[in-house]
Parts: structure tokens; C-alpha cells; sequence
């Protein structure tokens, strides 16, 4: 399990009036995954794309940070996507839970 003070490795980026952000490997600390995101996506001022494609692991805890963040962006009246490659474990996770997702 990740330390409170350990990022997980992550990319962030803007992709015309979107705002990427894009975890790595295992999403095994929920804590750490929700002050990243926090950090990351901040208010919502802006439409957001969570991309879990390189994405090994995601406990259920870690998914529950997800619907925390879908819900919270749909209060604050902005858009978040998740999004996963075809085939992946975090594209299994969207599908077996339900939460809406964009496979590619």
C-alpha cells in the first residue's frame, strides 16, 4: 500500500478545454488517489477526463473515490468522463460496477 505522503504516478494534462488526468499502475491507497485528484481537478472549472487505462489495480474503495468525483462534478454543474482501453482491469471494474464510462 502506498504511504500517505507517495503519489501514485500519474499524468496530467489540458487537451483543448479538457483537463487529463491520468493514473498509473495500482490505485491501492484511496486516500492518496482522492488528495491527487483534488489537487489534479480542483474545483471543476472545467470538463475532466479520468483515464485508467494504465491502470493494474482498483480495489473497491478506490472506485468508490470515482462515484465520489462523478457525483461531486455533477453538483459543481461540470463533466467528468472515465475513460479505459478495451480489455483493461479498470475497463472490467466500469463495466461489472456500471459506472458510466467511454471504452476505446
Amino acid at each position: 500500500m502506498a504511504s500517505p505522503e507517495q503519489d501514485f504516478p500519474a499524468s496530467s494534462g489540458v487537451e483543448g478545454e479538457r483537463l487529463i488526468f491520468a493514473p498509473v499502475g495500482e490505485l491501492d491507497d484511496e486516500v492518496v488517489l482522492r488528495e491527487q485528484m483534488q489537487a489534479v481537478i480542483g474545483d471543476f472549472g472545467r470538463a475532466v477526463t479520468i483515464d485508467l487505462s494504465d491502470v493494474t489495480f482498483l480495489p473497491s474503495l478506490s472506485v468508490g473515490v470515482l462515484v465520489d468525483v462523478l457525483r461531486e462534478a455533477r453538483a459543481a454543474g461540470s463533466e467528468v468522463e472515465l475513460v479505459a482501453d478495451q480489455g483493461t482491469i479498470a475497463h472490467r471494474i466500469l463495466l461489472i460496477t456500471g459506472l458510466p464510462h467511454t471504452s476505446r
